[in-house]
């Protein structure tokens, strides 16, 4: 499979306190700097003193914040799902657009202008604009999977081993050089003569080579991975991670089982650097139901707790 990314950024300013910002979305690899607009990222930005816009790959206005609505006049119903050349009228729009058209197409890093903004109600602005092209990346993927599972409906025996290489070239259509390598391993183990009471193990353990400065490819903590952390609170370009979890349904009802689990895994800066000192571990305690009505998959809920410092952290997930 061939992916592509592009990303820009712009940030505009006025003489007083007005901003723009503008997220064009990468179609693959952002750079992490670069938030998904989920409910986290647009409540910390609704009221910021900048103005806010978030583009698709395809340049259609996806979310505005309410100071980009003050600040230009223009509802955020008008905004949605259009170009922004059909939102912005006047100079500033049409020369906007050919910057980042420019941009999009690689030609240059960056540019600088300054315009007069037109505010809905015929006012004028002056407004600064200043625009960096992120790094582009076009990645070929491949990997495969071996296994030999037995699914038992509310369990399973056996095992599973993938791999996944994705690599990009500076020669070919991209900014920078990468190598991503991923290996996995999963095993489910019955244990004695109780149905579906199965000890699970996973491990995976990843390298990143080359790519953008100030990018780490990997996060472990939250989800399914270190659970009694924050989500991704480590962060790395290699890691290693080891899971077991034990599982047996609960007052003879196979849908709902007991789960005790433990985590282990670290991130490194490289994976010259790998060791086993340092390593983060978390024990924890959950559920596991199977919902067959409509739906066919497995939620997990519980607490983990970290066993390398204080506090606690409930997880939830889908298998």
């Amino acid at each position: 499979a061939m992916l592509t990314a592009a990303n820009i950024s712009l940030v505009a300013g006025t003489v007083a306190i007005t901003a723009l910002f503008v997220l064009l979305r990468a179609l693959h690899r952002p750079v992490h700097s670069l938030p998904e607009t989920g409910p986290a990222f647009r409540a910390a930005l609704a009221y910021a003193p900048v103005g806010v816009i978030w583009m698709s790959g395809e340049g259609l206005v996806e979310w505005v914040n309410r100071s980009l609505c003050e600040q230009t006049g223009i509802d955020a119903e008008l905004w949605a799902s259009r170009p922004l050349g059909e939102v912005l009228t006047g100079s500033l729009s049409s020369e906007l657009r050919t910057h980042v058209e420019r941009l999009l197409g690689g030609e240059g890093e960056r540019f600088s202008l300054t315009q007069m903004w037109p505010h809905a109600s015929g006012r004028l602005r002056r407004v600064h604009v200043e625009g960096v092209r992120l790094p582009m990346a076009t990645a070929a993927v491949i990997q495969g999977r071996y296994e030999q599972i037995d699914d038992r409906l509310y369990s399973q025996a056996g095992w599973q081993f993938g791999w996944r290489v994705e690599a990009a070239s500076e020669d070919i259509a991209s900014d920078y050089d990468y190598i991503d390598l991923r290996l996995s391993y999963f095993r489910a183990i019955p244990l004695w003569d109780v149905p579906h009471q199965t000890l699970r193990i996973l491990a995976d353990v990843g390298s990143y080579h080359g790519g953008p400065r100030d990018f780490d490819a990997y996060g472990l903590g939250g989800g399914s991975n270190l659970r009694g952390f924050d989500k991704e609170e480590f962060e790395g370009d290699a890691y290693w991670r080891l899971s077991l979890e034990y599982q047996r349904p609960l007052f003879g009802y196979k849908p709902v089982r007991g789960l005790v689990v433990m985590d282990l895994g670290r991130t490194y800066e490289d994976f010259d650097d790998l060791t086993l000192s340092h390593t983060q571990a978390d024990a924890g305690i959950g559920l596991r139901w199977r919902i067959q009505t409509f739906v066919d998959l497995t939620l997990e809920l519980g607490y983990a707790w970290p066993l390398t410092r204080g506090g606690s952290e409930p997880f939830f997930g889908k298998l």
